[in-house]
């Protein structure tokens, strides 16, 4: 992803790169255009209105990206980024949990505001997601907590699971270690 893409405010524009990007990625089986245009369309819904998204026109658009996110390559691609949000989960009682955060809303946002995830026609997605989520729960047990001024800006209220960490009252030293816990061992 481009730093001029983060210069650009107007959505259309940036709707029409998130195209560009899955239709190359398509082209040349690249899977980080998957992941690239998925951090867009969180920059994109920023960027949307409530006229935007009743408009004919963002309707048009959203056929368009159903269309994108459901070429083979881009499928399989959305599937690696579900799975590497698995594996940040996994991860989740030490450093991981913050990741899969991130990877998480981000998955959130293109049901929300772009494609609905049953309309992806890559099996077993919503049960899948339904997987991550019930493991999330489990891992917030211990995960190291994320404060509030740590959530990203873009991060709606409705996204639990930044806030689903029990252990809130962690030591800032044992968040320290958890979240470090890779760069420490030999």
């Amino acid at each position: 992803m481009a730093l001029e893409d983060f210069e650009i405010h107007d959505p259309w524009i940036l709707l029409e790169r998130v195209k560009t990007i899955l239709k190359e990625g398509e082209e040349n089986k690249w899977e980080g255009s998957t992941r690239q245009a998925m951090n867009l369309l969180i920059w994109v819904s920023e960027l949307l209105t409530k006229e935007n998204n009743e408009s004919p026109r963002f309707a048009d658009q959203k056929g368009e990206l159903r269309e994108l996110f459901n070429l083979p390559n881009t499928k399989n691609h959305l599937d690696r980024y579900m799975l590497t949000c698995g594996i940040y989960v996994g991860r989740g009682r030490m450093e991981g949990y913050e990741r899969a955060c991130v990877y998480r809303s981000t998955l959130q946002i293109l049901n929300d505001h772009f494609v609905p995830w049953k309309e992806i026609s890559l099996p077993h997605l919503v049960e899948d997601m339904e997987s991550i989520d019930d493991d999330i729960r489990e891992v917030a047990e211990d995960a190291p907590p994320i404060r509030e001024h740590e959530i990203p800006d873009w991060v709606p209220d409705s996204h639990w699971w930044w806030r689903a960490p029990k252990k809130q009252d962690m030591s800032e030293a044992e968040r320290w270690y958890r979240r470090h816990y890779e760069e420490l061992e030999p």
